[in-house]
């Protein structure tokens, strides 16, 4: 017996993508920055500095900034954030997965505080 399965490539590699992401902390953190200051394209990228000082007072304080470049770097690999090579180094989350991206953050359970910053855009 055969059967066929009508399923989108893509969005199974997307779903999966966003997925994996999601369920690492400091990608969540990185993610929520970046929207939160509308990074979604290279006008309003966001340094290095910025998002790990902001990850640093208002998410995690335990957060380093070696580990912030590494997701960075993994999120950039995934295709869902790109950087500009400026002095520092500046990133904005990619247009096609700004709403995707939102979607799972209304779907996952944020901390109180956390959750109120992200719906007040």
């Amino acid at each position: 017996m055969e059967f066929e399965i009508d399923i989108d490539r893509e969005e199974i590699e997307n779903y999966s993508v966003l997925e994996t992401v999601l369920n690492d902390d400091l990608c969540k953190a990185i993610l929520l920055v970046l929207l939160k200051n509308r990074a979604f394209d290279q006008n309003h990228a966001l340094p290095t500095p910025d998002i790990h000082r902001t990850i640093k007072i208002k998410i995690d304080r335990s957060a380093k900034y070696l580990q912030i470049w590494k997701r960075l770097y993994k999120l950039m690999e995934y295709g869902i954030v790109d950087r500009i090579e400026d002095n520092p180094v500046r990133w904005y989350v990619k247009g096609e997965y700004v709403n995707k991206i939102i979607e799972k953050f209304s779907k996952i359970e944020l901390p109180e505080t956390k959750q109120m910053e992200f719906k007040q855009q």
